[in-house]
C-alpha cells in the first residue's frame, strides 16, 4: 500500500496524486510540490490515504513541504483575476 494525497492546482481543476513522503496534510492546506518544471504550489483536495500500488500508473511526484507565508505570497503575485486588484481578495477567491 502506498500513501498518497490528492492535489488541485485550480479551484475546480482535476485532482492529481502525489507522494506526501513523511508529511501528514489536511484538506485545503497549501503545499509545495515537485513538478516537471521545478516546484509548484497546490491545495490538498484529498488528505493522506493508502492505495494499492497496482492502481498507480506511474511513479508519483513528491510533496516537498507545507507552504509557508512566503511561498503563498510568491504564488499570489502571479494570480490575476479580472476586476480584482487586491492580492488578498484574489487569495480568498482561490480558497473559496
Amino acid at each position: 500500500m502506498k500513501n498518497i494525497v490528492g492535489i488541485r492546482f485550480r479551484r475546480l481543476g482535476k485532482i492529481y496524486f502525489f507522494d506526501p513522503q513523511y508529511l501528514v496534510v489536511k484538506k485545503d492546506e497549501m503545499v509545495i510540490l515537485e513538478n516537471d518544471d521545478g516546484e509548484d504550489i497546490g491545495i490538498v483536495a484529498i488528505p493522506n490515504r493508502k492505495i494499492s500500488e497496482e492502481k498507480l500508473i506511474a511513479p508519483l511526484k513528491k510533496v516537498l513541504r507545507i507552504a509557508n507565508p512566503k511561498d503563498i505570497a510568491i504564488s499570489l503575485s502571479s494570480v490575476t483575476i479580472p476586476g480584482v486588484k487586491n492580492v488578498f481578495a484574489s487569495f480568498l477567491y482561490i480558497l473559496s
